[in-house]
């Protein structure tokens, strides 16, 4: 039998996304109407979805670049999607604008990177 090895895969629970730290108090506190009577909560309108996505998408595409070179984890370019995330991110207040979204946007995709570059070599288990 050969040296079969497994496909790396992007574990994204070892990837602190800025996301991370976005509380439903601050959804809230930003999109009061979202909670209708307080028990009817439309999630997928607060963007806080979207934005997940978005970090989500340049995570594995960063460490689609480390591993093969190459990526179909997006559409566009990741200069496009962290436009879309700085948006999110100054209504939600995890970052102040444009300069600080791209350095918390680098550091996840430079975490994603660096887990594919140690997964890169390990054998199949």
């Amino acid at each position: 039998m050969g040296d079969r090895r497994r496909e790396p895969r992007l574990d994204l629970s070892k990837v602190t996304l800025p996301l991370d730290g976005l509380t439903w108090g601050a959804i809230r506190t930003r999109q009061p109407k979202l909670f209708k009577d307080g028990h009817d909560i439309d999630f997928e309108q607060s963007g806080a979805a979207l934005a997940y996505y978005l970090e989500t998408c340049l995570a594995h595409y960063a460490f689609d670049m480390a591993l093969r070179g190459s990526s179909n984890a997006i559409q566009g370019t990741p200069e496009e999607l962290e436009d879309m995330l700085n948006e999110k991110y100054v209504a939600y207040r995890i970052s102040a604008g444009p300069h600080q979204t791209r350095q918390l946007v680098r550091d996840f995709m430079e975490a994603a990177a660096n887990q594919a570059r140690s997964a890169r070599d390990l054998p199949e288990r």
